[in-house]
């Protein structure tokens, strides 16, 4: 995984103006690497998009189904803040 460089440092730099301990550097950088927030919108670690091409047609219903979690959505009166989408691609 790459890491970003900025967000390493300007943490650090920010720790180190009010803390220090031994290994502050090594401690700092596995938080920033572990913080699931940065994992998610960070193009370093975002997958990579694949070449374009078109999709077969399926012959019959539920032959093709994509499914993707929608999550970090604003809390419903039962406490939800994320979904599943299912989308079946029979015409």
């Amino acid at each position: 995984m790459m890491l970003d460089k900025w967000t390493q440092k300007k943490t650090l730099r920010n720790l180190q103006l009010r803390y220090w301990w031994p290994n502050i550097r090594k401690d700092c950088n596995a938080y920033v690497r572990s913080c699931h927030k940065g994992q998610i919108v960070n193009r370093c670690t975002a997958n990579a998009y694949g070449l374009l091409q078109q999709l077969p047609i399926p012959s019959t219903p539920w032959e093709v189904v994509y499914a993707d979690h929608v999550i970090c959505l604003p809390q419903t009166r039962n406490g939800n803040t994320n979904m599943l989408v299912q989308i079946d691609h029979a015409m």
